[in-house]
C-alpha cells in the first residue's frame, strides 16, 4: 500500500552514542596530535597536516585547544601542509563547531575567477579535502568499532521504525489516494445487501474492521475520507521499510528484518568499501553559485559534487526505482535536511509519490527541541511551498527520536 523510507543522518549515529560529528572528529585529531607532539623524542614533529619544531615546553599549553590556537596563529616554528584543515581548525577554535562540507564549498567559491585564477589553487584545495576525507574515514572506523550501543536506544528507535501507519500523518492528496484504494476494494461489501458473488478473503484486516464498524450502513467515499483521517493501520498490511542512510556506518543493521524484505541504500557510500566508496563533498545544485561553477568548464570544480559521484554506483538508480514504485512516507531520523544534500532531498520531498515527511526531533530539555530547525531546513528543499505545508507532519503529531527519560537512563548507566 505504501513504502516507508527511513531517512538517516549523522544525528542517528549520535543518538546511538557514537561520536561521529565533525566536532568529535576534529577534537579527537587535535587531542591525539597534542599527545604525540609531546611524546616525540626527536626535534621535528611531522604529519600530513603540518610539521613543527618541538621547542615549546608542555607546560606552555593547558590543553589541545591552546595547542591549536598556537599553530593557527604563529607560523615561525611550523609549516602548514594542509591549509584547508587549518582553516577548519581555526573555525572550530573560534565557534566550537564546524561543517566540513559547507566549509569546502565556501573555499571552492573563493577559487573561482575573478577572485582567483590559478589552476593550482583548486587542485591544492581538492588535495587537502581528500586528506581530510581519509582522516575522517579512519576516525569513524575506529569509533564505530569501539562503541557498544545501549539496548534501550535500539528499543526506542525500533518502536519508531516499526510503528503503525497513522493516516493523519499523510498529506491531503495522500489520504485521498489511500481512500480511493480502500473504497475500491470494500465497495462491493458496503450496505445492507453486499455482493455475495465476491469473496472478501482478499481484504486486509483493517478493511474488514471498517466494514465491521459499518454493518448495514451505506456510505460514500467522502464519508470514508473523514473516517480514515484519525485511524492507524497496523502492520497487517505489507509495508516495506527502506533505509536511506546518508551515513558511512552500518548502524541501521540493528533494525533490519529479513522476513519483512527491508532494504538499505547507502547513498553516500560505506566505510572501507571498494564497491561503495564514501562520497564526501557538496550537493546543492539549486544554489545560484553552482550554476556559475558549471559554466567555468573546469572539471576540478566538480570533483566533489555529490550528484556527479552518484554515478559511480547504482545507489541513486535504486533510490529512483523506490520512489517511482508507489506512494511513500519519509521518516527523518537524525538528518538535519540542510543544504549540503539539497539536490537529493528535493528529488524525494517534491516527488509526486511522497505523501508524508515526519521529523523525529532531538529533545534537549523539557522546553527546548530542534523540530522547527529541521522544518526550516526541510523548507529550503521545496520549491512548491504548498506541498511543504501539506506534507510535513506538524509538531503535535511528532515526537523525539529519543525521549528525555531514556537519555537520562542511558547517561546514568555510563
Amino acid at each position: 500500500m505504501i513504502n516507508r523510507i527511513i531517512l538517516i543522518g549523522n544525528g542517528f549515529d549520535l543518538a546511538h552514542g557514537i561520536p561521529t560529528s565533525y566536532w568529535d572528529f576534529m577534537h579527537n585529531y587535535w587531542m591525539k596530535s597534542f599527545t604525540d607532539y609531546y611524546n616525540l623524542r626527536g626535534e621535528l614533529y611531522k604529519c600530513e597536516e603540518f610539521e613543527t619544531i618541538k621547542e615549546i615546553p608542555k607546560s606552555y599549553f593547558k590543553d589541545h585547544k591552546e595547542f591549536i590556537a598556537y599553530l593557527t596563529t604563529y607560523t615561525d616554528s611550523h609549516k602548514k601542509l594542509n591549509n584547508f584543515f587549518f582553516k577548519l581548525s581555526k573555525h572550530l577554535l573560534k565557534w566550537d563547531w564546524v561543517d566540513v562540507e559547507t566549509a569546502y564549498y565556501n573555499e571552492l567559491l573563493f577559487c573561482k575567477p575573478p577572485i582567483r585564477t590559478r589552476q593550482q589553487d583548486i587542485v591544492k584545495l581538492n588535495k587537502d579535502f581528500e586528506k581530510v576525507k581519509d582522516l575522517l574515514e579512519k576516525y569513524l572506523t575506529k569509533v564505530v568499532d569501539e562503541t557498544i550501543i545501549n539496548r534501550q536506544i535500539i528499543t526506542a528507535v525500533k518502536s519508531i521504525i516499526r510503528e503503525d501507519l497513522f493516516l493523519n500523518d499523510l498529506s491531503e492528496n495522500g489520504l485521498s489516494q489511500i481512500t480511493d484504494e480502500i473504497y475500491g476494494r470494500i465497495k462491493p461489501f458496503i450496505g445492507p445487501e453486499p455482493d455475495k458473488n465476491i469473496d472478501p478473503y482478499y481484504l486486509t484486516k483493517f478493511e474488514k474492521e471498517i466494514l465491521k464498524d459499518h454493518i448495514n450502513f451505506e456510505f460514500d467515499k467522502k464519508y470514508l475520507f473523514k473516517y480514515l483521517r484519525n485511524k492507524s493501520i497496523t502492520n497487517d498490511i505489507y509495508m516495506p521499510i527502506n533505509f536511506l542512510t546518508f551515513n558511512y556506518t552500518n548502524i541501521e543493521d540493528n533494525y533490519l528484518d529479513e522476513e519483512n524484505d527491508d532494504s538499505v541504500i547507502h547513498i553516500h557510500g560505506q566505510l572501507n568499501s571498494e564497491n561503495n566508496p564514501i562520497i564526501f563533498g557538496y550537493g546543492d545544485e539549486l544554489d545560484d553559485s553552482y550554476k556559475e561553477i558549471e559554466k567555468l568548464n573546469n572539471n576540478h570544480f566538480l570533483d566533489n559534487v555529490k550528484s556527479i559521484n552518484y554515478a559511480n554506483t547504482n545507489n541513486y538508480k535504486r533510490l529512483l526505482e523506490l520512489v517511482n514504485s508507489g506512494l511513500f512516507q519519509v521518516y527523518v531520523l537524525g538528518h538535519s535536511c540542510g543544504n549540503s544534500d539539497r539536490t537529493l532531498l528535493n528529488t524525494i520531498f517534491e516527488h509526486d509519490n511522497c505523501v508524508s515527511i515526519k521529523p523525529f526531533f532531538y529533545q534537549e530539555t523539557e522546553v527546548k527541541d530542534d523540530y522547527l530547525k529541521i522544518y526550516k531546513n526541510i523548507s529550503r528543499n521545496f520549491n512548491d511551498k504548498a506541498k511543504l505545508r501539506d506534507r510535513v507532519v506538524n509538531k503535535q503529531l511528532c515526537r523525539p527520536m529519543i525521549s528525555l527519560d531514556i537519555q537520562k537512563a542511558v547517561k546514568e548507566k555510563k
